[in-house]
């Protein structure tokens, strides 16, 4: 099964590379990332997705501090339901081991680790597959999570990035109010025992307790009711080739064409919405790119005809792809 991450970190890199000066949505509709996929908490992403719009990003923006961005487009909102566990956390402490234990809903596959150590609390980040600006961008959004609960004098003991030096280690030096060790053994960050362990001003256990109860419930929708979200994604890839049926998902997925439809209509859906839905939606995005003509529109939702998916467009819709265009 293909990893995937939680849509709100595609809205703040989103964010981010808006605040450097270019326009996003060109590289994500490129990657096949929509921008109404930002706005759903329960939606998730294609790791492989993102990582290729952060390829592209650092590509196009050519800024060696690119990633320091993240830290001003990210807010705790973003997180849904786990930022604002995020918020209500007792301390440091208490928050970052519970960004470690629900690490999967945030992004699945991440080597994300919290643990003791002699200098006090150390967060170390170990993936091979994360570019160095999602890597710095991770840590510099990190600190100012820790921040917003905590307060702007917080500063680690220390940070240690694997990347050689950037020619802007002082802007690094600024951000986390620390000397950055630049071409470490780790990609690390070490708060003092003092500063997690100390009981935060805006703790709130109730809404602690609430919050957790729907992450618990969106991790468990993920074991047992991600089917729904895994067709769309795999659908998603595979629908302008015309490689789309039911047994082609099936196989894609590693299960048979019955047990799909079973865990399908358990979820109170059925292949033929699901993929209803993955093209209207689709659809409304190329229809907005006026580049495309509408018969490739059509192909790139794997319809060999334009006729058909026109018929299937107003039966969405109520309104035909021209005059939807027209509009636009």
């Amino acid at each position: 099964m293909s990893a995937t991450i939680q849509s709100s970190q595609a809205k703040t890199l989103w964010k981010a590379i808006e605040l450097s000066g270019h326009d996003p949505e060109p590289l994500f509709v490129e990657a096949g990332v929509f921008p109404a996929d930002l706005s759903d908490p329960e939606k998730r992403i294609l790791r492989s997705r993102m990582d290729g719009i952060w390829k592209r990003a650092a590509e196009e923006i050519d800024d060696p501090c690119f990633g320091l961005k993240m830290a001003e487009a990210w807010h705790p909102s973003h997180g849904h339901a786990l930022g604002y566990l995020w918020l209500a956390t007792s301390s440091l402490k208490d928050g970052l081991e519970r960004l470690e234990k629900y690490s999967k809903l945030w992004a699945e596959r991440s080597e994300f680790l919290v643990e003791d150590s002699g200098a006090g609390l150390t967060v170390t980040l170990s993936d091979s597959l994360m570019t160095v600006p999602q890597i710095e961008g991770f840590f510099a959004g990190m600190l100012k999570a820790c921040r917003i609960n905590f307060g702007n004098s917080l500063a680690p003991v220390s940070v240690e990035l694997i990347r050689s030096q950037p020619p802007c280690a002082s802007k690094f030096n600024e951000h986390f109010s620390c000397d950055v060790a630049f071409g470490a053994q780790r990609n690390c960050m070490t708060f003092s025992a003092d500063d997690v362990g100390r009981k935060l001003d805006a703790s709130n256990e109730l809404m602690a307790e609430l919050n957790e109860k729907i992450v618990t419930r969106q991790l468990r929708d993920m074991a047992e009711g991600g089917i729904v979200s895994d067709v769309e994604i795999a659908l998603s890839r595979m629908i302008s080739g015309q490689e789309h049926s039911d047994e082609n998902i099936a196989s894609e997925l590693n299960m048979s064409t019955r047990t799909l439809q079973r865990k399908l209509k358990d979820a109170g859906t059925s292949y033929r919405k699901v993929l209803d839905d993955v093209r209207s939606k689709m659809a409304n995005e190329y229809l907005k790119d006026k580049t495309l003509e509408l018969l490739e529109v059509a192909f790139l939702l794997g319809y060999s005809e334009y006729s058909s998916f026109s018929r299937a467009f107003k039966r969405w819709t109520g309104t035909s792809p021209q005059e939807l265009r027209a509009a636009c």
